[in-house]
């Protein structure tokens, strides 16, 4: 977001991890909402969206783990 001139004000997370006996983790669900003045929810979501593809954490999970990132902007 600040590499695209539009630099966040807040930015909120939260994660949801399922945890199937016998398999282990298979899927991880990422929420962030921000207020990012400039931004539109298309470039927005983009950002989330790298942000997860370039993650080490999500590079260790890639083809093992279902992964899905929702960005919502506020106000």
């Amino acid at each position: 977001l600040n590499a695209a001139g539009t630099p966040p004000e807040e930015l909120r997370t939260s994660a949801t991890i399922t945890l199937e006996l016998g398999k282990g983790i298979t899927s991880s669900a990422i929420t962030v909402v921000g207020r990012v003045p400039g931004a539109d929810a298309a470039a927005f979501q983009a950002a989330a969206d790298g942000a997860k593809n370039n993650c080490p954490v999500s590079g260790a999970l890639k083809g093992n783990v279902e992964m899905t990132v929702t960005a919502t902007l506020e106000g």
